[in-house]
């Protein structure tokens, strides 16, 4: 009778993680909605985010000991990932979107433009010292972009 009882608890074990595994997975989906909302603030949502982390991943490792179906490992594993992705929203989210595009510098241009501007001299600065240095060792099989007016032959219209 002892196999049968271990079979027995084993498929008890099983359907208890795979129901878990929805539960963690429609909880980050909701903990991952709630915190995109900019206009709500929830005080409990900080701990929400940690608990679906924690749980998730508890849930995606206990695959190791085989624990978990594979169907339901894919939804601890989303789950985990949209965790995951909450958690970096509440710490990436300084301040909306909107208001940074707003900002202006004190010449009444906005930041955002200033800021490419500056970044895109750097790219230029750092491509155009890339190719002068290219150039400078291949200049015997370089061929000039543009063609001197010398070099170009005229037709007779």
């Amino acid at each position: 009778m002892e196999p049968v009882v271990a079979v027995v608890v084993s498929n008890a074990v099983l359907a208890v993680v795979d129901s878990a595994c929805v539960i963690a997975f429609i909880g980050s989906v909701g903990v991952l909605v709630a915190t995109g909302r900019e206009e709500q603030f929830f005080p409990w949502l900080a701990s929400a985010r940690v608990v679906c982390v924690v749980v998730t991943g508890v849930l995606a490792a206990s695959s190791l000991v085989d624990a978990v179906d594979r169907w339901a490992l894919v939804l601890a594993c989303l789950g985990f990932l949209f965790s995951l992705q909450a958690v970096a929203l509440a710490f990436g989210q300084l301040a909306p979107l909107r208001s940074y595009l707003d900002r202006r510098t004190a010449a009444g241009e906005p930041v955002w433009w200033a800021d490419f501007e500056r970044s895109f001299g750097r790219y230029v600065a750092r491509r155009n010292r890339r190719g002068r240095l290219w150039r400078i060792g291949n200049r015997a099989s370089e061929a000039p972009l543009v063609e001197r007016e010398d070099d170009v032959e005229r037709s007779e219209s």
